[in-house]
């Protein structure tokens, strides 16, 4: 198995061979600058304020078209949910969020689409708009930007190139949604059309690349989560994504927005077993392997203190840990405990088919989570 290096890991080493690689950005922060570095980008979650994303195709971009890019189109919430910090490869690039992970919407005035004008009363309602997750890196092997949408579909490498290139400048959008000047898909489009340096993409092919989605946030359970995809040829996704709408006495929206993007990783309760078997009479230890495999380093990258199995809302954590080579692969492993009647005290039952486990990366604090099945075993008389 190829072994996965840290991207701190590969920076150290690649130096030797390129002998100038820029410093990865301050935690949380940009470039003194304004910029980023060569290969970190921000991470944006767009939010439409009518049902559906509206957007115009034109045969060529004219003079006319950018002056009247502010009218055409449906108006979006642009907010600023963390940094790509890029590795080596795609698959060990990790994501990091911004501190405190939530955005008062509450402090936002959003437009009632009807009339143009901010509701009163702050958020109103985003009940079954849509939604996309738009972010990109730079992989420091090779230099190829990679644009990360909710959609699998084939992204052209100009557009990829072009978002990378402008996204730095999406400052200026986030700051307006703060203070209630949204603009429109048109208009963001147009954005990257005209800071795309020279990366030469069309501009229809940037619209469609940045609003294909066709996520809604539903408040039947206001929450939204899927996949996010690179968009190398032939690639699958890298991450999940999930965030979830406030309901404050039947009125969705109102309070705290919560956004994470998460790193997928594998989970073996006991090892060997499609469905582990739990017994809700015991009283003993249940181990739970996290292997490292070619995308994840359990020894380098796992915070032991943050590991947790949530159920029903509580969270267990293990009781102890060790390192060693499970699967005989030849690379260390992380195995931890967990005690099994506090899983049962904490809600896991006759019912329950499956148990996730969750926690975050040492360097950038990204959640990482992953789930195995159980099979209950009924306690002993």
């Amino acid at each position: 198995m190829q072994r996965f290096y840290p991207r701190w890991s590969v920076a150290l080493i690649a130096i030797v061979a390129i002998v100038t690689i820029a410093p990865a950005a301050p935690k949380n922060q940009q470039l003194s600058n304004g910029m980023y570095n060569d290969y970190d980008r921000p991470v944006f979650l767009l939010i439409n304020l009518e049902d559906d994303f509206r957007f115009v195709e034109f045969d060529r971009v004219t003079g006319k078209v950018l002056n009247e890019a502010e009218d055409t189109g449906s108006r979006v919430l642009v907010l600023q949910i963390g940094v790509y910090r890029a590795g080596f490869d795609i698959f060990d690039t990790r994501y990091e969020g911004m501190a405190p992970g939530e955005v008062d919407l509450d402090a936002i005035p959003l437009i009632d689409p009807n009339t143009g004008l901010p509701y009163p009363d702050g958020v109103e309602s985003l009940d079954h708009n849509d939604a996309t997750v738009l972010g990109a890196f730079k992989t420091m092997g090779d230099g190829v930007p990679h644009m990360v949408t909710p959609v699998p579909d084939a992204i052209p490498e100009a557009v990829q190139e072009a978002f990378f290139n402008s996204s730095p400048f999406f400052d200026e959008l986030v700051a307006n949604s703060q203070n209630g000047i949204y603009p429109t898909t048109h208009e963001l489009a147009c954005f990257v059309y005209e800071r795309q340096g020279d990366a030469g993409a069309e501009f229809n092919d940037i619209h469609h690349a940045m609003f294909a989605s066709n996520m809604k946030v539903g408040c039947t359970t206001c929450r939204a989560e899927g996949a996010l995809f690179p968009h190398q040829p032939n690639s699958s996704k890298i991450f999940d994504f999930e965030f979830e709408l406030p309901i404050d006495n039947g009125n969705p929206n109102r309070g705290k927005l919560t956004v994470d993007i998460i790193l997928p990783i594998q989970v073996d309760i006991k090892g060997g077993t499609s469905e582990a078997p739990f017994n809700l009479g015991s009283n003993g230890l249940m181990p739970v392997n996290i292997p490292t495999t070619e995308f994840f380093d359990a020894v380098a990258e796992a915070d032991v203190d943050t590991l947790a199995i949530v159920i029903n809302g509580n969270s267990v954590y293990i009781v102890k840990s060790a390192y060693q080579d499970v699967d005989d692969d030849g690379d260390i492993d992380l195995v931890v405990h967990f005690d099994t009647q506090q899983l049962v005290d904490a809600g896991v039952d006759e019912f329950t088919t499956s148990l996730t486990l969750t926690g975050k990366t040492i360097q950038t604090g990204m959640t990482m989570r992953g789930s195995d099945a159980i099979k209950i075993v009924p306690p002993t008389k």
